[in-house]
């Protein structure tokens, strides 16, 4: 089968296409999209791309066929595409080299394709009911807190200071756009403490005044062994819990920002972004035995 043509987004998107890309990693064998109906997700949350979900109507019904489709189309921006290629890739690598190995599950990748030349991509994935989606502002229950600490323990252990990890080549580390980091962090910094200074108490200004100038040295410090593969955006818009005693619990979807590094990062990422603060205060210190046991 010739190599398909990747949409450049959602609307390029024909149900005689749906049907060659599933066919051609035998997702279906005589099955034969006759109609579909798309709907845009994540509306006014990501910046990065285009997410869509497909419903597919079948001409000849097969058994596994999916009824429904999640889409990751790359950004429509050229300059924004181009900037995002390297974790458009990394995700379509990270699902087909890491997700079959890991005691962590992750939506089922149908069909995925990339064109370093156009720097487009698309991803067909497995639609995970939203019903039981994380929600970074609602937050979670302490159930819930230990669930993700726990998994994305068995994640880290799988490749803790593994030599394996070194043969994925195309994954970055932790510490690849340090100085990057810092020069953004340095203007962002100056601009915002330039209108809100005053509304920050004294403490927090001086903790951000030494950060400032030290973002590559922390990043450099993370990408320290022992290393392990991190998510990267450890957060509850990326968890999908089921319901209790489901198997499986949990279900971790957005693989662009997987990196090497060490496996504090993700931790702590998920307990700033995920915690109140007086709460995580609280909790942490048992969560994080949770990961270490």
């Amino acid at each position: 089968m010739a190599m398909l043509t990747i949409p450049s987004s959602p609307d390029e998107v024909t149900a005689e296409w749906l049907t060659q890309a599933l066919r051609s990693t035998g997702s279906i064998v005589r099955a034969r999209g006759g109609s579909f109906s798309g709907e845009d997700l994540g509306m006014g949350r990501g910046f990065v791309g285009q997410v869509s979900r497909f419903r597919l109507a079948y001409e000849v019904d097969e058994d596994g066929a999916p009824a429904s489709l999640v889409g990751k189309f790359s950004s429509p921006n050229p300059d924004l595409r181009a900037a995002m290629f390297g974790a458009n890739e990394t995700e379509l690598r990270f699902y087909h080299e890491i997700a079959p190995h890991v005691d962590l599950t992750t939506p089922r990748l149908f069909y995925g394709a990339a064109n370093p030349e156009t720097s487009q991509s698309v991803l067909l994935l497995e639609d995970i009911s939203s019903e039981w989606g994380g929600d970074d502002v609602a937050g979670c229950s302490p159930g819930q807190e230990r669930i993700a600490m726990r998994h994305l323990a068995r994640f880290h252990a799988a490749w803790w200071d593994s030599p394996r990890v070194d043969q994925f080549t195309w994954l970055p580390s932790i510490n690849h756009n340090g100085s990057l980091l810092q020069e953004g962090y340095q203007q962002a910094w100056r601009i915002f403490v330039g209108k809100f200074g005053d509304y920050l108490p004294p403490s927090l200004r001086e903790v951000a005044a030494r950060f400032v100038d030290n973002v590559a040295h922390i990043k450099d410090q993370l990408a320290h062994r022992p290393t392990t593969i991190l998510h990267g955006d450890y957060r509850l818009d990326n968890l999908f819990f089921g319901p209790p005693d489901s198997v499986p619990p949990l279900i971790v979807i957005d693989w662009q920002g997987a990196h090497k590094g060490t496996g504090v990062s993700d931790i702590a990422y998920f307990q700033a972004f995920c915690l109140e603060p007086e709460y995580r205060r609280a909790v942490e210190m048992d969560l994080i035995r949770d990961y270490h046991d």
